[in-house]
């Protein structure tokens, strides 16, 4: 059969497209084997009405995906390069941060700091006793696990919950922990057992009555080995019945490690490298951290932390059993809250006065609401919330308290009511 003449291109066509007669376009799949062999030519059409050749529907086809990736929107920044640059600076992300002080953290990818709580374990038998302990390791009184069972009601009623607990190898501040954490309902919590959260070394005085050592080398002798910063007591021998180093728990320390006698700053000495090291990385990382220690311990960690002059040091106290709660801006920098107090940005969680009346309280209290306590539809926060209330109904009966939790300062001026009355 005869065939017409092949038509000229289109005049639109571009010239330079007629090199390109005769080919054929192959699409290969992902493995290399051809998929599909596509003949453009097909289904075109030219002006005429006949099938146009290969090259001039090619041409077509790739006028109009050209036309189409034009008329499409293009995104605001058109190169990545671009992008990068209209970014903000590291510096200029700086100066937001310190700008924004504790909401630096809204930063992209930057989480809030945790919340620390140092606490002091219970009263122990020593403390009762008023003896030096320092590594000695007493247990607990009833009074101490009451004390740490109420820390717990005063942590979940204003919503703190540890993710980490951090504690020392004396057997006072462990229990304190388990006490906590099993009253919170958070016994699955890791608890981190470190020997630098140790109490002082008190060296020759550890198990000596202070006041019996107050009348023999003087009151002011006994309040500088207490109270100072730099000042050792007499060294503790080896053959004391008290020396640390005859105990299982300490047989993974070299021997140059374990104290025979320690000021505060060699205490701050060995407790602020694991709190540089262990405790603000996990703070960091968005997690609650609860450090249950010592008096001198947590004393070192204050002071670290608020950088606290030697002088001021003298003055902070840390009573047993009440929570110290420091909130960290994005700089891991303190926070004062308006409960803090003298150097210390950190606020306790109820005074000393109203938690010793409490715990009086509730040692005379004999009537409970029957099954309540021992319900499992009760949470942790409503049984704390809801013994905290009856501990304040009972005390302070003319309070005000309309089911709110008691804030500090609220604790101090019912105390100072109970006082006068």
């Amino acid at each position: 059969p005869s065939f017409p003449p092949r038509p000229p291109p289109p005049p639109s066509a571009p010239a330079t497209l007629s090199s390109g007669g005769g080919r054929q376009t192959r699409m290969r799949s992902p493995r290399g084997s051809v998929a599909i062999l596509i003949v453009l030519a097909a289904t075109a059409t030219t002006t005429t009405g006949l099938p146009g050749p290969p090259h001039a529907t090619a041409a077509a086809t790739r006028d109009s995906l050209a036309a189409t990736a034009r008329a499409r929107p293009r995104p605001h920044f058109a190169h990545p390069r671009q992008a990068r640059q209209r970014r903000p600076s590291a510096a200029a992300l700086r100066a937001s941060a310190a700008a924004g002080g504790r909401f630096g953290f809204l930063r992209r990818g930057r989480k809030k700091p945790g919340t620390l709580v140092l606490l002091r374990h219970g009263e122990s038998h020593w403390n009762l006793n008023n003896t030096f302990t320092g590594w000695a390791d007493p247990g607990l009184t009833a009074n101490g696990q009451a004390e740490v069972r109420r820390a717990a009601r005063l942590l979940l009623e204003r919503g703190y919950k540890p993710e980490v607990v951090y504690t020392s190898r004396l057997k006072r501040a462990i229990k304190s922990a388990w006490l906590l954490l099993r009253e919170m309902k958070l016994l699955y919590r890791p608890i981190n057992k470190e020997f630098q959260l140790n109490e002082r070394m008190y060296g020759a005085l550890t198990g000596m009555s202070k006041s019996q050592i107050a009348l023999t080398f003087g009151e002011d002798l006994v309040q500088q080995w207490r109270r100072s910063l730099d000042v050792r007591p007499p060294a503790l021998d080896e053959r004391h019945p008290y020396w640390p180093g005859k105990e299982k728990k300490y047989d993974d320390l070299p021997r140059e490690l374990i104290p025979k006698t320690e000021s505060l700053r060699d205490t701050m000495n060995r407790a602020v490298p694991l709190f540089e090291e262990k405790i603000l990385k996990d703070l960091r990382s968005g997690k609650n951290v609860v450090v249950v220690g010592h008096y001198n311990s947590l004393r070192g960690l204050v002071k670290h932390i608020d950088s606290i002059d030697t002088e001021s040091i003298r003055s902070v106290e840390i009573p047993t059993g009440i929570p110290l709660v420091f909130e960290f801006d994005a700089n891991m920098r303190p926070i004062r809250s308006n409960f803090s107090e003298g150097a210390m940005s950190g606020s306790f969680l109820a005074t000393r006065e109203v938690t010793q009346a409490a715990l009086k309280r509730e040692r005379g209290l004999s009537e409970e609401v029957p099954g309540f306590t021992d319900s499992p539809l009760v949470t942790p926060v409503l049984r704390a919330i809801s013994s905290l209330q009856r501990e304040r109904e009972s005390l302070f009966p003319e309070a005000d308290i309309d089911g709110a939790p008691m804030s500090a300062d609220a604790d101090a001026a019912a105390a100072a009511a109970a006082a006068a009355a």
